[in-house]
């Protein structure tokens, strides 16, 4: 199907390969680090000189620990527990009322939402601007960016790339572009590796697609790309 999609192009070969894979080789070229992904999921993908090392990406109901579904969750149920009184008073009620006709209601308009996970999502960005006057939303936060950090240290240890003061490390997506999940993530990793500094991706996910073409045959990321 895809040679057919090329419109009768001459084709030599086919490389397919996950968006984790083509945003891991847009960071890091061929060379070797993790990338934390933290956008509406999240996933952490490391890869050594003799490994390679998924961790988390398991979706919104078996994973995902620290993204933005996972946050907006977490928002969702501290605002209903505030709405009944079982919890704090917090604003992240009123950030839910605002999505909702009906807090009493928001329920069963989540639940017949055929995008339901994005729509909790979308309460990330808000719930991590709360954080800085709300100590609900900075707990969820806080949380979030120690889920992240865990992950990542995770996906080192697994890479074999543990044995250095700074372990090479990219940030990617939203819940990680600033504020309080970044800055939990930040002294989190920074108590494992005081040395500890992310480093800015050398490109996109589309610059990784353009890469897979040029790994070398000893690479370890080779197993994860199928030809055709």
């Amino acid at each position: 199907l895809l040679k057919e999609l090329c419109g009768g192009a001459p084709v030599v070969a086919l490389r397919l390969a996950s968006d984790q894979v083509t945003s891991f080789l847009g960071a890091f070229g061929c060379g070797f680090g993790v990338v934390v992904a933290g956008g509406t999921g999240a996933v952490t993908f490391g890869v050594g000189p003799d490994a390679v090392a998924r961790v988390d990406g398991w979706g919104a109901l078996g994973g995902d620990a620290g993204g933005g579904f996972w946050i907006g969750r977490a928002a969702f149920d501290h605002a209903m527990r505030a709405h009944d009184g079982r919890g704090p008073q917090t604003r992240l009620t009123s950030l839910v009322a605002a999505n909702y006709s009906n807090l009493d209601d928001a329920y069963m308009e989540l639940f017949t939402d055929p995008d339901w996970v994005r729509s909790l999502a979308a309460l990330a960005q808000s719930a991590i601007e709360m954080a800085e006057t709300d100590e609900v939303a900075a707990g969820i936060c806080a949380q979030a960016g120690q889920e992240l950090a865990l992950s990542c240290a995770t996906a080192v240890a697994r890479a074999g790339l543990g044995g250095q003061p700074n372990p090479p490390v990219c940030l990617l997506g939203g819940v990680l572009k600033k504020g309080a999940v970044r800055s939990s993530f930040l002294g989190d990793m920074r108590a494992r590796w005081p040395e500890f500094e992310p480093r800015a991706p050398l490109g996109a996910s589309l610059d990784g697609a353009k890469a897979l073409g040029g790994l070398p045959a000893s690479h370890p990321l080779c197993d994860w790309i199928s030809i055709a």
